[in-house]
């Protein structure tokens, strides 16, 4: 007998990203404020009866690139069963990917992270939030916070998770550029030669104020800094300010760039103005509250 469920994993952005020391661990100390947004993958879990002691996870996808034990939802998949302790196990994910890859809108980490959940929802583990941010940490620095969702306040290599104020309703306009495509670790590889830096308290009192102009005040990300300065990215970043929008950054290691309207109609001709340059969405903030799962 099988039993299937269907949840959607939303993209992210960072507001605020600035990467401190590197760890004995490897990683980076960082600190950053980040937010679901509402661009989503959706991910359809089904869980097979086992046939004897069979431990079976397969990873299907419409891009396939991603297909198989080389996709993060797999490692998701692996450290879920092993710290459940369930020894017998068939199942299997399909997903359907809007977010763009290497974008910096987090959407590998946040499929892992809805795999987790749907898990957990299919086997009645009942894990709490905390327990499996505790297992996503083992997957990927951001899968904690795409388990928890919302806006949060991240520290540690990403396993440090805290409320903060929630970002205003807006809308936001995201571009992704043509052909520009950013590898992660090779960006941590090149941050510790950045000595700019700057203060989170501004942002955390930015969204106490309920503010995007004031969020646009305190927007920083410092992997902005290893960018040559012909990158796609800051002409994209000049465009969006153009378009009248106090908030412009790009989000994590690049090289998506979002930038925040107080109204649709300013954030769609925004986008729609960099559709020769960029694939773009018009997206809003997705709070903790929404139903990410699909009855």
């Amino acid at each position: 007998m099988s039993e299937s469920i269907t949840i959607l994993a939303p993209a992210k952005i960072n507001i605020f990203l600035n990467v401190l020391s590197k760890r004995d661990d490897g990683y980076h100390e960082i600190e950053s404020i980040l937010q679901t947004v509402g661009i989503f993958d959706r991910l359809n879990i089904t869980k097979n009866e086992p046939d004897g002691d069979e431990k079976i996870i397969s990873v299907s996808c419409d891009d396939t690139t991603l297909c198989g034990e080389n996709n993060i939802v797999y490692r998701a998949a692996e450290t879920f069963f092993e710290h459940s302790r369930i020894e017998k196990f068939n199942v299997g994910f399909y997903i359907s990917k809007r977010i763009p890859k290497m974008s910096g809108l987090g959407g590998g980490s946040s499929d892992a992270a809805a795999a987790m959940i749907a898990l957990n929802e299919l086997y009645g583990t009942e894990f709490s939030i905390a327990e499996m941010c505790e297992m996503g940490a083992k997957v990927g620095s951001d899968v904690p916070f795409l388990i928890k969702k919302g806006t949060c306040f991240v520290g540690g290599k990403g396993d440090v998770i805290e409320s903060c104020t929630p970002m205003p309703d807006c809308v936001i306009a995201i571009a992704v550029p043509k052909d520009t495509k950013i590898s992660t670790p090779e960006a941590y590889g090149l941050i510790d030669g950045v000595k700019v830096s700057a203060s989170i308290d501004g942002m955390k009192n930015a969204l106490i104020d309920c503010s995007i102009e004031k969020i646009g005040e305190n927007i920083f990300n410092k992997f902005e800094y290893i960018q040559p300065q012909n990158s796609k990215i800051f002409d994209i970043k000049r465009k969006l300010a153009a378009q009248g929008s106090p908030a412009v950054l790009m989000s994590g290691s690049g090289s998506a760039v979002f930038a925040l309207f107080d109204n649709a109609q300013s954030a769609k001709k925004a986008a729609e103005s960099l559709e020769d340059d960029a694939e773009t969405f018009v997206c809003a903030p997705v709070r903790r509250a929404y139903s990410y799962i699909e009855k």
